[in-house]
């Protein structure tokens, strides 16, 4: 596992699969049952299918740029960082609204999302800082 965290390849194409998984998961509606909202929940599906479809949409582009450069198209070292730091962005809402959750009732269901999203903030800004600094390493040869 440290190996895949180190190379800046890696890093990427595991960020793009956990994106693409934890967008799996709150489309199957059986993982995230959102009990703890009580007579409101479902009311929240709409926007969690929205960031879902995002979060998958988002793995597939990094895993398609990845396949791309692998293939020796010219694709900029900037997009990839680009998409990678998006994708860390778009885990700090759901991880904000599972740790209120968390806090609140103690859930186990919560905590499970908050320790899901904190895992992929975590590879995807190191994967997206690793990037970077390759990018910038390439521009100064």
């Amino acid at each position: 596992m440290t190996r895949i965290v180190t190379i800046p390849w890696g890093s990427a194409m595991l960020s793009g699969w956990l994106a693409i998984i934890t967008g799996s998961l709150y489309l199957d509606r059986d993982h995230f049952r959102f009990a703890i909202l009580g007579n409101e929940a479902g009311s929240q599906w709409e926007a969690v299918s929205f960031w879902s479809d995002i979060s998958i949409g988002l793995g597939v582009a990094v895993l398609g740029l990845l396949l791309l450069r692998r293939l020796h198209f010219q694709i900029s070292n900037l997009y990839i960082p680009l998409f990678l730091i998006i994708l860390a962005l778009i885990q700090i809402a759901p991880l904000g609204l599972w740790a209120m959750l968390g806090l609140l009732s103690g859930d186990t269901e919560s905590w499970e999302g908050v320790g899901i999203h904190a895992v992929n903030l975590l590879i995807m800004m190191i994967a997206a800082i690793r990037f970077r600094s390759l990018w910038n390493s390439s521009r100064e040869n």
